[in-house]
């Protein structure tokens, strides 16, 4: 019985520290979800409730796999939930995944569309240390994209020492 209430904890510590604001939100997530199968977890969590061993149970459901495997996948779209509202409340990060994605698919001029933006936004507001990080990969990714724009006559200028053959490990 311990091992249920421990596998069952994982979605119920995130979900106890939401306030109402976000417990809402998430409820409004889950409905707007298109990867949620077409199960309504809103269901599941208004019928949350605490048996007499402490045991948390999900009415209509008598079987523990099945209680897992609910728990599992709220837990999964709890953390997707606060990875969206992080991503949302955090604009650098946000426009880094976006030009990660864009240098991905070799879209140099939305890149530098972009990058011209967030550089002009950055020079506006103070850059603390993890955000400095990710704009110094961000300014080498565009130095290599210059690099391969540029007439080799002009490589020397946008030379890289070292150039970093990964930078996708900042985010």
């Amino acid at each position: 019985m311990i091992d249920k209430r421990k596998r069952k904890l994982k979605f119920l510590t995130i979900f106890n520290t939401f306030s109402s604001k976000e417990k809402s939100e998430f409820q409004n997530y889950l409905k707007s979800n298109p990867n949620n199968s077409h199960r309504n977890y809103n269901q599941i969590l208004s019928s949350l409730k605490t048996n007499d061993k402490g045991i948390i149970e999900v009415n209509g459901t008598d079987n523990s796999s099945t209680r897992w495997n609910r728990f599992s996948e709220l837990n999964l779209l709890a953390e997707k939930f606060l990875l969206h509202k992080s991503i949302e409340s955090d604009s650098i990060t946000s426009s880094a995944l976006l030009l990660k994605e864009y240098d991905r698919k070799k879209l140099p001029s939305s890149f530098m569309q972009k990058y011209k933006q967030l550089k002009k936004e950055i020079s506006k507001i103070p850059v603390v240390n993890y955000d400095y990080n990710i704009i110094s990969q961000l300014d080498m990714i565009n130095l290599i994209n210059l690099k391969k724009t540029a007439r080799p006559e002009n490589w020397k200028k946008y030379s890289l020492k070292p150039i970093i053959s990964d930078w996708y490990f900042f985010i």
